[in-house]
């Protein structure tokens, strides 16, 4: 979750809708901490604390840093994906490698209408909620992007399916869809 600095609005990722299906407060924590970070006074004193929260009660509320364990999945995923992505450049594919730094939505589809083959870290947003897609793969069929669409692949590592891929799986299909008027579908490659 961030604050969009242009639209001066909050934007959230699948992962903060998944945060509040497991914890409502882990996810309260996450925007006071958004809010903490962005200054708000409405929600924070002047030490940076939740209003109401007794200072003499704590010394300080920052998030937990991530431990060594999740760095690992972390870096192994990224691995994995980069991975992928090699396997198809050597395979011949058209691929866009765009920058999840600093994409837009706006790029994501000037490069879906450019009919690359695959798109790699997509900017995809609807409404309040925005993320990256790791690939979108380009599919034969007639949408408003001409004769193909895309569908979402996403490079987990996991064995079985977690709730959370579901549901950041239908987030970004459902933005897919809206750019390119056809069925999108959300998977892992083959």
């Amino acid at each position: 979750m961030y604050y969009d600095t242009k639209s001066g609005t909050l934007k959230f990722s699948p992962s903060d809708l998944t945060l509040f299906l497991e914890s409502e407060f882990g996810s309260w924590m996450e925007r006071w901490n958004c809010e903490r970070r962005r200054g708000n006074s409405e929600v924070v004193d002047a030490n940076g604390l939740p209003l109401g929260v007794d200072l003499r009660l704590i010394d300080c509320c920052e998030p937990d840093e991530q431990d060594e364990e999740l760095k690992l999945i972390a870096e192994k995923g990224l691995e994995h994906e980069k991975a992928f992505l090699e396997q198809l450049r050597q395979q011949g594919y058209a691929i866009e490698e765009l920058d999840s730094g600093t994409t837009d939505q706006a790029t994501t589809l000037t490069t879906m209408q450019q009919g690359k083959d695959f798109v790699f870290q997509a900017r995809l947003e609807l409404d309040s909620f925005g993320g990256f897609a790791d690939f979108l793969c380009r599919m034969r069929g007639e949408s408003s992007l001409g004769e193909h669409h895309y569908e979402i692949w996403d490079t987990k590592l996991a064995r079985s399916p977690k709730a959370y891929f579901v549901v950041q799986s239908l987030l970004r299909s459902s933005v897919v869809c809206l750019f390119g008027d056809a069925g999108a579908h959300a998977g892992s490659p083959p």
